[in-house]
């Protein structure tokens, strides 16, 4: 009939088909959004690396602060008199009074030159990103696309590959220097209280 014949489907209707540059369009829209995310949990990480470089600052004052407390043991030691009565019992005491002192001294090095360990790629740079928001913002509604919002966020997150890569890297090498020096401290005190013992027991 020709009432059936003019009939149609609205789903075959050519505006319910979505063209190329709408396909294109959404496919944009959705890899800004995953670059979006991917920038986010970058800035996370970053942040939990941030977190701990500060507290290995903190454990290598701590080991600084009791390998003085070392030193400042052993100079009593010595104003007392007590040393050099070790010493004159067997001059092989001088090795245990002597190991105390340059462990806690090897320590505070180690913990300065950890503390040295400081140059880190910053997360981004916010000259450059305020300049390519303008470059972006000048642009004309005829001219901007998802396209220019994704080449932003891609070069975002190349920033943010080389700035963790860098802290990821300076964390590591600064742990090893704090943890060399809290053992050297460790070892410090292991060496004093073995002095104070000794010089118990000859008293």
């Amino acid at each position: 009939m020709k009432g059936e014949d003019s009939f149609s489907s609205p789903f075959s209707h050519p505006s319910s088909v979505p063209s190329a540059e709408d396909k294109e369009d959404k496919c944009l829209r959705e890899k800004v959004g995953v670059a979006t995310a991917a920038c986010d949990n970058a800035a996370k990480q970053y942040d939990d690396y941030y977190k701990g470089f500060v507290a290995l600052d903190g454990k290598s004052q701590s080991a600084v602060t009791i390998s003085a407390l070392v030193l400042a043991a052993v100079a009593t030691f010595v104003k007392d008199g007590r040393i050099p009565v070790l010493i004159s019992s067997s001059r092989w005491w001088i090795v245990l009074i002597l190991v105390a002192p340059v462990s806690a001294l090897i320590s505070v090095i180690f913990a300065l030159v950890g503390s040295k360990v400081t140059e880190v790629v910053v997360p981004f740079d916010s000259p450059e990103q305020i300049r390519e928001a303008k470059d972006l913002a000048q642009l004309g509604s005829d001219e901007f696309s998802q396209a220019h919002v994704l080449n932003y966020y891609n070069a975002r997150l190349e920033h943010w590959i080389g700035a963790l890569e860098s802290i990821e890297y300076v964390s590591v090498g600064k742990a090893r220097w704090v943890l060399r020096s809290q053992m050297s401290m460790l070892f410090s005190l292991v060496c004093l209280l073995a002095l104070y013992m000794v010089i118990l027991l000859k008293s």
